[in-house]
């Protein structure tokens, strides 16, 4: 009777590894060959479980994107205020492992060769972050003429405090503490408490 192979689980393992790669040592030393040394395989083999085709900086953005799926996008039944500040929160680290994330990810984004491999998951991800925003901004009820201007303003926040974040010069909860008052500062919205 011929083995049954469990494909997925091998391939999270080299999603997870390639992940550890960038996380670690950046997009430059992701290679088939640096994969096979981490998992204790030979070269050969990592070629036998991988197209050839398939670029490797997919592998750490499938990762990313796996991670973020874990938990991460949620709303509560929290008062709208609280529930709008969960949903922009969600966009930024808040631990040591969704800092990883970040990191990865903003090393895959930013690295020239690996840009033209992303397009999809940087589309995906772009789409979810302003869903995300137009959704946190219409349960605290952000007038349709403010719509356009504030969301872009979010959008500038989230991505400064993030990469302030990862770069060690701001703590997660501060981080969030200035997106809380932020959104508590927008004109004709209600209150925290309300």
């Amino acid at each position: 009777m011929p083995r049954r192979v469990d494909y997925a689980s091998r391939f999270a393992l080299l999603r997870e590894s390639a992940f550890a790669l960038v996380c670690d040592r950046g997009v430059d030393a992701l290679s088939r060959r640096a994969l096979a040394t981490l998992l204790g395989l030979s070269r050969n083999r990592i070629d036998d479980l991988l197209r050839t085709d398939v670029p490797l900086v997919c592998l750490a953005a499938q990762e990313v994107a796996e991670r973020r799926r874990q938990g991460r996008w949620f709303i509560t039944s929290a008062p709208p205020f609280e529930a709008a500040c969960g949903l922009v929160g969600s966009l930024m680290p808040d631990d040591d492992t969704r800092l990883d994330e970040e990191m990865v990810w903003l090393r895959l984004v930013t690295h020239a060769t690996a840009r033209r491999d992303l397009a999809q998951p940087i589309a995906d991800r772009e789409e979810h972050v302003t869903a995300t925003i137009h959704r946190a901004l219409d349960l605290i009820g952000v007038p349709d003429r403010s719509r356009p201007d504030e969301a872009g303003h979010l959008r500038a926040l989230i991505d400064g405090l993030t990469l302030g974040t990862v770069l060690g010069r701001l703590a997660p909860l501060n981080a969030l503490d200035v997106v809380r008052r932020h959104l508590a500062s927008l004109p004709d919205t209600p209150s925290p408490a309300g």
